[in-house]
Formats: structure tokens, C-alpha cells, sequence
């Protein structure tokens, strides 16, 4: 019986991973060559932009190399390490500069916002409601429903 490839392929990435952490600079070419297309996809995909995909993918492997030591395999494939890596230095990746932590936090963005807007968001979000539902409990018809929420997540977005 063959072993599952998914495994084969976080064991190889494993070996490499103990390579990096001993400044192994092969190891890490290997590493990058293994796993450079699925890394830069995911950064292209949330910073939306190809200059954005490659700068955080340089931004990865610079992080890999400093942080090699730090992978445990107890807590999950070489992927998905790399891909959590990717996922927070993409999404920082837009950030501007000097901006307070608070004011990029989703809380932030929500305590600007207007209260309609924020009651409905509320509505769908967390408690789930359809249009209509949150129609009828807000008082209001359901083509404002749509409307104020269209308008309230483009605002978050870009927030």
C-alpha cells in the first residue's frame, strides 16, 4: 500500500525545515522550490496584486530562514505553517505605516460606522438572519436592507 503523498510531501518538507534551522542555505532553495507557486498564490490572492504577491513571498522565506527553529510538526504540516506565515505578512502587507492597531481592528471599523448599518451587519453576521428577517426586525423594507448592507461591507473593505 503507498503511503498518502500529502505525507511524503510534509516529511521531505520536514527534513528540509530541520535543514534551514541549521543555516542550511540548500535547504532552503530546495524548501522554496518545493513551495514557492502555492506561497505566492495565497500572498497574490489577499494582497490582490502581483507586486504584492512577490514582495510577500520574499517576506516569507526571509521569515522562514530567521524562524526555522521555531516549526514544531507536532502542530501541523510544513504547509500549513507556511501558509498561516503567508496569511498574516500578506495581510499586514497592506497596512500603512504609523497607523494605530486599534483603528485596522474590525471593532474599529465598526464603531464608525453609522448604528443602521451596524445593527443589520449584526443581523446577518452574527445572528445569521436572511433579508427579509432582518427587514422585519429592523422596521425597515428589504431593498434598504440590501442596499445598507452592500454599502456597510464596502466600507469595511475599505477599511
Amino acid at each position: 500500500m503507498t503511503e498518502d503523498p500529502r505525507t511524503e510531501e510534509d516529511a521531505l518538507l520536514c527534513a528540509l525545515m530541520a535543514r534551514v534551522s541549521q543555516a542550511e542555505t540548500r535547504a532552503l532553495a530546495e524548501l522554496y522550490d518545493l513551495t514557492v507557486a502555492r506561497v505566492y498564490a495565497l500572498a497574490r490572492s489577499i494582497t490582490r496584486t502581483p507586486a504584492g504577491g512577490e514582495a510577500v513571498t520574499e517576506s516569507v522565506y526571509w521569515e522562514v530562514w530567521r524562524q526555522a527553529m521555531r516549526f514544531d510538526r507536532r502542530r501541523g504540516p510544513v504547509m500549513a505553517w507556511l501558509q498561516a506565515l503567508t496569511r498574516r505578512l500578506a495581510l499586514a502587507h497592506g497596512r500603512p505605516p504609523g497607523v494605530a492597531e486599534r483603528e485596522l481592528t474590525l471593532a474599529g471599523a465598526l464603531a464608525r460606522m453609522e448604528p443602521l448599518p451596524r445593527e443589520l451587519l449584526g443581523l446577518a453576521c452574527q445572528r445569521g438572519l436572511s433579508h427579509e428577517e432582518i427587514a422585519r426586525r429592523a422596521g425597515v423594507p428589504p431593498g434598504m436592507v440590501k442596499a445598507q448592507l452592500r454599502r456597510a461591507l464596502a466600507a469595511l473593505r475599505g477599511r
